[in-house]
């Protein structure tokens, strides 16, 4: 990945930023698929604890609870949405958007319009 952007105004972008420009650009399109697979590494690799798993405390929790009604329900819906897509992710777009939301492979929150 980074021998495509080496020596071209992409080169300094940071990872979000290079996302967001390769994404527009047919041409650029390879990149930005390698540049969205790093990024949801990154955050799959950064979610992950000890002996993890299970129900999430606090205001994870709480908008679980809200939106799904029980962490087994999130889970199953989760699980489901699993089937459909390689990543999958909890996300927060406005009251009516919340909910699981499964993406293709690259896709990210910076280009689905989620957060």
């Amino acid at each position: 990945m980074l021998a495509m952007a080496r020596g071209s105004e992409l080169e300094a972008l940071p990872l979000d930023e290079l996302i967001r420009v390769t994404e527009r650009n047919p041409a650029q399109h390879t990149l930005y698929r390698y540049a969205a697979e790093v990024w949801n590494h990154n955050l799959f690799w950064h979610s992950m604890r000890p002996r993890g798993g299970g129900a999430a405390p606090g205001v994870v929790g709480e908008h679980i609870h809200a939106r799904f009604g029980s962490y087994e329900r999130f889970a199953r819906e989760f699980k489901e949405g699993r089937q459909r897509s390689f990543w999958q992710r909890l996300v927060v777009a406005g009251v009516a958007g919340r909910g699981a939301r499964d993406c293709p492979d690259q896709q990210r929150r910076h280009t689905a319009g989620a957060r």
